[in-house]
């Protein structure tokens, strides 16, 4: 008699909302930024078709990961009230900041793809300091903010 067996591509520990249950989304932000920036070290380093491969689950995980526990940040932090306006004002930014990095990739005309994931790299190490940096801000309104 066959046993099922559930398979999952992550080991429980690192699923995003567990990771979000066990700590706060202000510290999961950066880890999985991290992770994120690991992957693209990946694909500037190694360039064959398994590190790919690797490079992608870890850009996926990162991405995926961040993107829910920013909105999970989001929703503890900001008053139902203006959550429209400021989920809208980062949609906008969005959408500007990927148009201004489409322009951008022009680098991989002249430089070839790698200097593309390194001017990636340079955006999201900007990035990860900027988090850094207000997560002071984000402290407070975290521990006022139910629960």
């Amino acid at each position: 008699m066959a046993v099922p067996v559930r398979m999952t591509p992550l080991p429980r520990d690192f699923r995003v909302p567990r990771l979000l249950a066990q700590h706060s989304a202000a510290a999961t932000i950066p880890a999985t930024m991290v992770v994120f920036l690991a992957g693209l070290v990946f694909v500037i380093v190694f360039q064959f078709p398994l590190a790919y491969l690797a490079a992608g689950a870890l850009l996926g995980f990162g991405n995926a990961g961040c993107r829910v526990a920013r909105m999970s940040q989001l929703m503890h932090v900001v008053p139902n009230e203006v959550m429209g306006r400021v989920g809208g004002f980062y949609n906008v930014f969005d959408r500007v900041f990927r148009t201004v990095l489409v322009f951008a990739m022009g680098i991989i005309d002249s430089h070839g793809p790698p200097a593309g994931f390194i001017l990636l790299a340079a955006v999201l190490l900007v990035a990860l300091a900027g988090v850094m940096q207000s997560r002071q801000a984000i402290r407070p309104a975290m521990a006022a903010a139910p629960a």
